[in-house]
């Protein structure tokens, strides 16, 4: 059946296609009602067919359209591949060489900073008296700028009254006066170092030789507040202490002697008795 359907010639009874409008065989005219004998659903067959060409036609359109709309209003393109041509060449990739351990740089000789140079010398005495042969006191220096390396040489006027080690330990040898001195580079600092005893032993101005003070003549400093202590040796009994100045030089009942301002006084200890004194100076 074709898309218009088929009629037959009511004269020839042969059949023809719908849209004829006279039989191609004999040509007699088809009926009015636009149906041939025995065909009576021809005219809807027609409808049918139209709507399907009409529904053909919009999917086409539609197609068309939606066609043309992807390249004016959708994505971009995409990239096109490069071509060898296009593709820039890179080196080839050289092979890697063999590694080799690298030979350490010899460490810089660093160049010695010379010293500063010592500009004063403070001693931590610069006066004290050793009351006995063999007795010892320590001298300290200090030397300006703190951070010299140089080293300080110490000597004594006359060893035969006084010597000084290379730290500054200075031992009474015999009796008399004589100076220390602390040297660095080209400034020195000078210490008086009286010897008052003899012998061995302490000296006492008691008249009991049983009875002995541990120190009969002392320097000490007012501006550090040096200390020392004083004891008795030979008696049992518990002395007592007194200053003749606790001014310039206060002591305790434990016999602890402290420097409080400069001059010159004397301590006293009384025991069994007797009454034994020792000099301090303070300076």
């Amino acid at each position: 059946m074709g898309l218009f359907g088929e009629i037959k010639c009511r004269r020839c009874d042969r059949r023809y296609s719908a849209i004829r409008s006279r039989c191609p065989y004999c040509g007699a005219r088809k009926k009015r009602a636009g149906k041939s004998d025995g065909d009576g659903d021809g005219k809807g067959k027609i409808i049918i067919g139209i709507i399907l060409l009409a529904i053909i036609i919009i999917a086409v359109a539609v197609l068309v359209y939606m066609s043309l709309s992807g390249k004016t209003f959708g994505k971009s393109s995409p990239t096109p591949t490069p071509t060898a041509a296009s593709t820039p060449k890179t080196s080839a990739t050289p092979s890697p060489k063999a590694s080799t351990t690298p030979t350490p740089a010899p460490t810089p000789t660093q160049t010695p900073v010379p010293s500063a140079a010592v500009t004063s010398i403070t001693l931590s005495r610069t006066d004290f008296t050793l009351a006995s042969i063999g007795e010892t006191w320590v001298l300290y220096a200090t030397l300006t700028p703190s951070n010299t390396t140089q080293t300080v040489k110490w000597t004594s006027d006359d060893p035969k009254i006084a010597t000084v080690s290379t730290t500054g330990l200075v031992t009474a040898v015999g009796s008399g006066t004589t100076k220390i001195t602390a040297e660095a580079g080209s400034v020195k600092a000078e210490c008086v170092v009286r010897v008052t005893g003899s012998g061995s032993a302490p000296a006492s101005t008691s008249s009991d030789a049983s009875f002995k003070l541990s120190h009969s003549d002392v320097t000490i400093s007012a501006s550090k507040k040096e200390t020392f202590n004083l004891t008795v040796s030979g008696s049992s009994e518990t002395p007592t202490y007194r200053s003749d100045n606790a001014n310039i030089a206060s002591v305790s009942s434990s016999g602890t002697v402290t420097a409080v301002s400069v001059g010159t006084t004397r301590i006293y200890v009384t025991v069994g008795g007797k009454t034994l004194e020792c000099i301090v100076r303070v300076i």
